[in-house]
């Protein structure tokens, strides 16, 4: 389980149900946005972690050292 900032980049890759995208847009409100993340995945059942927790292992395999560099050599290429 991943609790990622809406800044550019993780929100582009967290997906529900394996992650989640905090609205970090004001400031102030941080600390109470990691606060309620951290609180509705700790309210998650064992069964509910473990299958998020495999959802999350498969989709991280896309995101292989070899998958990710040839995605930037790709977006660097004329």
């Amino acid at each position: 389980m991943v609790l990622a900032s809406d800044a550019d980049g993780p929100r582009d890759l967290m997906t529900a149900p394996w992650g989640e995208v905090l609205d970090f847009s004001e400031p102030e409100r941080r600390t109470s946005q990691l606060i309620a993340g951290i609180c509705s995945l700790v309210r998650l059942d064992r069964a509910e972690l473990v299958r998020r927790g495999t959802l999350a292992a498969q989709a991280a395999r896309a995101y292989s050292w070899d998958a990710c560099a040839r995605a930037h050599l790709a977006a660097l290429s004329p």
